[in-house]
Order: structure tokens, then C-alpha cells, then sequence
């Protein structure tokens, strides 16, 4: 019994031995765990601080970035509302292209930069640059519509530009007209002054032809007078009118007009010389010699009037006749450097075989510069000439010519020539310059159906004023 007794007990004692030491183990396991779970948390909580405090200083960070960024962006927008104040001057031009160029590279610029969804925005570099870059758009943006919506100032400079455009242009239309009334003016006087007006209207073509053989003392002096008003020297004067003398009573009665000056209805009811009669009588006296043609009686008025600066042509087989005219003449003017001029001047260029008369005188007037021919600016008086188209030989030539003078004693023209070898001499009265090209282009404007354009008479080497097709040979 006693020991049951002793057993049992001992039994309770390391039962509660057992417990005591299951509790410490369970207190030791327990305050391990709460160790280690403290040390956890405070890791946690430090962690948690680490990045609370980094979170906080990429703020911090963003915002001095900002800070730098709009304060950049104040300084570059004072800058520019300096620059667009500075463009509100008379002188302001709409906004250079470059603004757009820059907003579209920033567009492009700012789209590379940004951010996917995919991607942590918490990130400095990114956010930062995305930051910029909207930061520049919208800059330049608000620039770029600063630009496009002017100010009240720009709004009225504008205005003073266009008002100053349009007086610019005004004036300039102004200074335009007036320079073409001027160049009218200078065409009207130049090469010569008519004493009448370009304005006079011809009622009919080739009407009233008042015309004289300067046959008579009249003629001949209304001629000298005109002459010398147009600085022709008086000996060149009087050895052209002893030639015309000459001819007159060498020929004799063959259709002259006596004394004075007659009057024609239309070119066609004017002299008709006899030619036969002409050459019969011219011959008596003058055997080899065959007179004086169109050529050589402009020659011998206006020699003086016309420079050759290029080289001259010793030959010219066109004025084959001339130059036999001009050996046999005894006149002294004919040397053999007036001849050699002479051939120069009268030079036939090539041209093509059109009618259109435009390609025909840009030929000639390349002729002309290339042999360097010129005529003086006389207003007083002029070389008229024909210039007719040869298919033959496929150029140009002066196949008529004359003088044109102002009439000394009234308002008009006089148009002075010798028809041909054996035809007389003639003096016309006109008013314009319009009835001198009809009157010529009545008497060689008569062919029909040809390959080459009609005849253009030319004032010094150029189109004449009031130049016109014959309206009675007109083509269908």
C-alpha cells in the first residue's frame, strides 16, 4: 500500500515535471516565434520607411524637377513673348514654319518617351522625361496658338501692311502707267516728231494721195527746209537735189507732176510713168549709168544717220546692180568703205520659210545686232523700209525704201523716194504714220496664195507704228 502510495505519487511529480517543461518549451518556442516575428516586422518597418522615405524623395525630386522645368518654361515663354513683342512691328511676318516643325518633333519626341501601361510608372527617368516632354508640347502649343491668334497690335499691324501692300501696289500700278504713257510718248516722238498726233484716226486706206515729182521750186524748198530742221547737213542737201534736177530734165515729159503737188483718190489712180519713154530718154544722156534706185537715194540723205560698228561686207550679191550704179555714178560719196557700208547695211539674213511675220522681224532684229548696225535717235527723221520675204533663197531683204521727214511747214509727214531705177522720184504728204505703212503696203502687199509672209515696213529696223495688213488682199 505504502508503495502504491509512493509510486502514485511519483507518478504526479513527473507528470507535472513533464507539464512544467512542455510549458517553458511551448513559452520558449512561443517567445522565439514572437522574437522572430518582431524582427520581421521590423524589417517590414523598415522596409516600409526605406521606401517611404525614397518615395519621398522622388517627389521631393519631381517636384524640383518641375519646378525647374516650369521655370525654364516661364523664362522660355517671357523669351518668346519678347521675341512675339518684338514682332508686332510694322514689319512682322506671320510665324516661321520652323514653330510647327518644333511642335512635331516634340510630339514625336514626347510619344517615344512615354510610358506603357506595362511599365512602372514610379519610375523617375520615365516620368520625369514624360513630364518634360508634356511640358514642351504644351509650351510650344500654347506658343503656336499665340502665334495663330494675333494680338490687337498684330491685328493692326497687319492691317498697316496690307493698306501699305495695297499702296505699294497701287503706286507701283500707278508708276506702271505712267512709265507706258511715257514710252507712248517716246514712241509717238521717237524716231522722229510728226507734229501730229498718234491718236488721228485714218478714215479710209490709201485715200488722197497728195504727192509731188519735186519738179518745182515748192517742193523742192518745203523738202530743204524740213531737212535742215532735221540736222541734215545743206551740202548732202543740195547734191540730192541737183541728182533729182538732173533726173527731172533728163527725162523729160513722161507723167511728172509740172509744179506743186496733186492729189490722188487711192494709190492705184496715181501717176502711171512711162517706163519705156523713161529709159529712152535717161539713156541719151547717160549712157552706161542707170540712175539712182531706192537704196542709193536713202544712202545719200541718211548715211550720216545709220553706224555700222561690226564688220563690214565686202561683197553682196543681192546689190549686184547697186554696186555697178554706185561705180558708175561719179559720185563722190561712193567710196569703196561707203560702198562696203553700204552693203552692210542693205544685207539680206537668213530666216525661215513661215509666214508668220513675228519670226521674220526677231530674225532681222538679231541681224541688225550682230552686225552691229544702228540708226540714230533723230526724231525729226527716219529710215522707212520694206522688207520682204524670199523663198528663193529663204531670207530677208529691203526690196524698198525711203526717207521720212517732219513736214516743216504744217502738222504731218513727208515720205520721201525714188520708185525705182527708171521711175521717179516722189514726195508724199501724211498725216500719221499709219497712212505711210498703208500706202506701201497697197503697192507691194498684192500677192496671193504664197508660202511667205506679207512685206513689213520697218521705222529704223523696227515695225512701224499703225503697221496693217492690206485689207484689200486679205487672206481666207
Amino acid at each position: 500500500m505504502t508503495k502504491k502510495i509512493t509510486l502514485l505519487i511519483s507518478m504526479i511529480l513527473l507528470i507535472g515535471s513533464l507539464s512544467a517543461c512542455t510549458k517553458d518549451d511551448t513559452k520558449s518556442e512561443s517567445t522565439e516565434n514572437k522574437a522572430k516575428t518582431e524582427e520581421q516586422n521590423t524589417t517590414e518597418v523598415n522596409t516600409t520607411n526605406d521606401k517611404s522615405n525614397s518615395t519621398k524623395k522622388n517627389v521631393e525630386s519631381n517636384k524640383d524637377t518641375d519646378k525647374n522645368d516650369d521655370n525654364n518654361n516661364i523664362e522660355s515663354s517671357n523669351k518668346d513673348s519678347d521675341t512675339q513683342n518684338n514682332d508686332n512691328s510694322p514689319n512682322t511676318s506671320k510665324p516661321s514654319a520652323n514653330i510647327d516643325s518644333n511642335t512635331e518633333n516634340n510630339k514625336d519626341t514626347a510619344m517615344s518617351k512615354a510610358p506603357n501601361k506595362s511599365e512602372n510608372l514610379g519610375e523617375n527617368n520615365n516620368t520625369n522625361s514624360y513630364k518634360a516632354s508634356n511640358n514642351n508640347k504644351t509650351q510650344n502649343t500654347k506658343k503656336q496658338n499665340t502665334n495663330k491668334t494675333p494680338s490687337k497690335n498684330n491685328i493692326q499691324n497687319n492691317n498697316k501692311q496690307k493698306t501699305n501692300k495695297a499702296e505699294d501696289k497701287t503706286g507701283k500700278q500707278t508708276e506702271d502707267s505712267n512709265d507706258k504713257e511715257e514710252n507712248n510718248d517716246n514712241t509717238t516722238e521717237n524716231p522722229n516728231n510728226d507734229n501730229s498726233t498718234q491718236e488721228d484716226k485714218v478714215e479710209a486706206y490709201s485715200k488722197n494721195i497728195v504727192y509731188s515729182n519735186l519738179n518745182g521750186t515748192e517742193s523742192k524748198m518745203l523738202l530743204k527746209k524740213s531737212l535742215l530742221k532735221a540736222r541734215i547737213k545743206e551740202q548732202t542737201i543740195d547734191k540730192f537735189l541737183a541728182v533729182v534736177e538732173d533726173y527731172n530734165k533728163s527725162v523729160g515729159d513722161v507723167g511728172l507732176v509740172e509744179s506743186g503737188f496733186k492729189t490722188a483718190p487711192t494709190v492705184k489712180d496715181m501717176a502711171s510713168y512711162d517706163v519705156i519713154k523713161i529709159d529712152e530718154n535717161w539713156l541719151k544722156n547717160h549712157e552706161e549709168f542707170i540712175g539712182y534706185n531706192c537704196r542709193m537715194t536713202v544712202y545719200m540723205i541718211a548715211h550720216d544717220l545709220i553706224t555700222v560698228n561690226g564688220k563690214l561686207d565686202k561683197e553682196n550679191s543681192f546689190l549686184f546692180l547697186d554696186q555697178d550704179a554706185m561705180f558708175l555714178s561719179n559720185n563722190e560719196l561712193f567710196t569703196e568703205e561707203e560702198i562696203n557700208k553700204f552693203n552692210t547695211v542693205f544685207s539680206t539674213p537668213s530666216t525661215d520659210l513661215v509666214k508668220d511675220i513675228d519670226i521674220h522681224l526677231e530674225k532681222y532684229a538679231n541681224h541688225l545686232e550682230d552686225k552691229g548696225i544702228k540708226y540714230s535717235n533723230n526724231q525729226n527723221i527716219s529710215v522707212i523700209s520694206v522688207l520682204f520675204h524670199s523663198d528663193l533663197d529663204n531670207n530677208l531683204f529691203i526690196g524698198h525704201t525711203g526717207i521720212l521727214v517732219n513736214n516743216a511747214n504744217e502738222k504731218g509727214l513727208l515720205f520721201v523716194e525714188k520708185i525705182s531705177f527708171q521711175e521717179p522720184y516722189q514726195m508724199i504728204k501724211f498725216n500719221n504714220r499709219q497712212e505711210v505703212s498703208d500706202y506701201l503696203m497697197a503697192k507691194y502687199d498684192t500677192e496671193h496664195g504664197q508660202p511667205t509672209a506679207k512685206p513689213m515696213i520697218l521705222e529704223n529696223g523696227k515695225l512701224i507704228e499703225g503697221y496693217r495688213p492690206n485689207p484689200e488682199n486679205v487672206e481666207e
